[in-house]
């Protein structure tokens, strides 16, 4: 359960200058050490999430959410985009024991369902107004713990690895060092399984379905589609992305408007935050 508590004024650092902002409450959350702070600045009402307890709330925010914007935010330039806030699924039995997994169907475990509810407090400032997730088990149910009852889409589906579905990343890293590194730079596909390039083919698509949703939109669903969407709209090659973690956010600035805008060309997202955790960043996150 939350509690609100009054608080004074926040100081805020945005992107181009340091605001001050009137702060209608703070809400302290079960994450620890942490609490969500919810502000006025003109019209806009923007919440955060802080490092500090309500007693002294000072801090830079990590994303900004823009909910009495329904047609579209704004980004730090000024431009409109659509935030998309996408959500790794909670740790499944299969990643704790470091398992490829790929379109298994696994559960999450007891602590990827922790995980998730950890994270919902910081999903929940965002308001999002429409929710997706991917169709197998573990990203249904993180959905559920967050809170949410979302559409279904098997395009937001993790990867298929083929061959290696099963295999112990381990006995790749020890056997086979090479072509798991291939593997993890999208240079290389397992026998049987889903390219780099088809499954940002596939995620493309299915990410040209968010654009005009009118608000925030949240996606739960799996670390190669995060990547995937992270290498398109950023112009980053895979092997210069990490997994991100279970139960981790990741929040882009997609282009505003049709498809066929020029910003819908790769490279024309922002990125707000990458792979958050309320209990910090996993370094060596499961595949």
């Amino acid at each position: 359960m939350s509690l609100l508590y009054p608080a004074p004024d926040l100081g805020v650092f945005t992107d181009s200058a340091p605001e001050r902002l009137e702060v209608e409450f703070v809400e302290a959350t079960p994450m620890a050490g942490r609490a969500v702070v919810t502000s006025r600045y003109g019209d806009l009402r923007l919440s955060a999430v802080t490092d500090t307890l309500p007693d002294a709330v000072l801090g830079s925010p990590l994303y900004f959410g823009f909910p009495d914007r329904p047609a579209a935010a704004f980004g730090p330039d000024g431009g409109a985009c659509d935030p998309a806030a996408l959500v790794r699924h909670g740790e499944t039995e299969w990643n704790a024991r470091r398992v490829l997994q790929g379109q298994h169907d696994v559960a999450l475990s007891l602590r990827g369902q922790k995980q998730a509810a950890d994270l919902a407090a910081m999903v929940r400032t965002l308001e999002p107004t429409r929710v997706i997730a991917s169709d197998l088990t573990r990203t249904r149910q993180t959905a559920a713990v967050l809170g949410f009852e979302p559409e279904f889409a098997p395009r937001w589906r993790e990867a298929d690895l083929g061959a290696w579905t099963g295999r112990s990343i381990a006995e790749l890293r020890e056997r086979e060092p090479d072509l798991y590194a291939g593997w993890r730079g999208g240079s290389f596909t397992p026998q049987g399984a889903e390219s780099f390039d088809t499954l940002g083919a596939r995620v493309l698509a299915a990410t040209k379905e968010l654009l005009g949703s009118g608000g925030t939109v949240m996606v739960v669903t799996h670390g190669g589609p995060i990547r995937a969407v992270c290498s398109h709209w950023l112009l980053l090659p895979p092997k210069r992305i990490v997994p991100v973690s279970p139960g981790s956010l990741t929040v882009l600035e997609l282009p505003a408007g049709p498809a066929d805008h020029a910003d819908f060309e790769p490279g024309g997202a922002k990125l707000r935050t990458f792979n958050w955790r309320p209990y910090g960043v996993l370094l060596d996150a499961p595949d």
